[in-house]
Order: C-alpha cells, then sequence, then structure tokens
C-alpha cells in the first residue's frame, strides 16, 4: 500500500508530479527497437512508468521523455526497481529510479517538474481564494485574487 492510501508521511525527496508524457524506451546498450509507454507520475528520482510489457526488476533501460520547457526529448538512463501489473488490466507499471543524473541537472529537472504541478496551483489558489487562474502558453500561471 502506498504511503498516500495508508495514510503515512510521504518521504521522498523529491516531489512527485502526476504527469503523462509519452516515453520512448529499451534495455540500455541494445539497438532493440524502441518500446512506446507513458509516464504516470516523475520526480527528479525516477517515473512510473506504464508500459504494454513487463519489464524485469534490475533492467537497466535508456527512456527518451518529453521533458517540458526542454526542445528535444530528455535521455535518461535507469533501473526498473518495481513492476505491478496494471490495475486496469492494460499492461504493467514499472518503478525507475534515474542512474546516472548529476545534482546539477537533477536540481534542474526538479524546478521544471515543480512548474508544471498543476495541483500545487489550484491548492494555493484555493488557499488563496483566488477568483480566477491563467495559464497560457510560454507564460508563468497567473492567479488573480478580487478580480
Amino acid at each position: 500500500m502506498a504511503a498516500w492510501q495508508s495514510g503515512e508521511k510521504d518521504r521522498r525527496t523529491y516531489r512527485r508530479i502526476h504527469l503523462r508524457l509519452p516515453v520512448r524506451f529499451r534495455e540500455a546498450g541494445h539497438d532493440a527497437a524502441w518500446e512506446v509507454g507513458a509516464t504516470r507520475d516523475i520526480s527528479a528520482l525516477g517515473l512510473l512508468l506504464e508500459s504494454p510489457s513487463n519489464i524485469p526488476l534490475g533492467r537497466q533501460l535508456t527512456l527518451l521523455v518529453p521533458v517540458p520547457e526542454e526542445e528535444h526529448a530528455v535521455e535518461f538512463n535507469g533501473v526498473v526497481v518495481r513492476t505491478e501489473y496494471r490495475d486496469d488490466g492494460e499492461g504493467y507499471l514499472a518503478g525507475v529510479t534515474f542512474s546516472d543524473l548529476q545534482e546539477r541537472d537533477r536540481s534542474h529537472l526538479s524546478t521544471i517538474l515543480h512548474s508544471c504541478d498543476v495541483v500545487a496551483l489550484m491548492r494555493q489558489a484555493t488557499e488563496m481564494e483566488a477568483t480566477d487562474v491563467h495559464l497560457a502558453a510560454n507564460q508563468p500561471p497567473m492567479i488573480r485574487v478580487s478580480g
């Protein structure tokens, strides 16, 4: 059972963002065809991958992820640390930990992902008793109070 389901405090170092992004992946070091999946969530430490196939624990992967605010998909190397069958029967979930991300890059990724956290934005707007939240391409979100 996940920490959020049991009422436990989540002890993750980096915030996990519920963000669905398309992912291409394959076993690291192999020239096999890319498989296609999607993130269910992502943080600066790793991601939860929705995959049509079961990926063995410990498998080293190369992943291409279109990170917001980056011009091209970013290549990550990671290792599968958790697998499970999806509740909806539509494939598998694989927890992947990034294996060689430098701290500078990890911090940059964390900043980008934090800016994509719509749930936190809406929570902040609610706390501020906002009347409007404005979202526009290539602009930071704007929260209007008493607008």
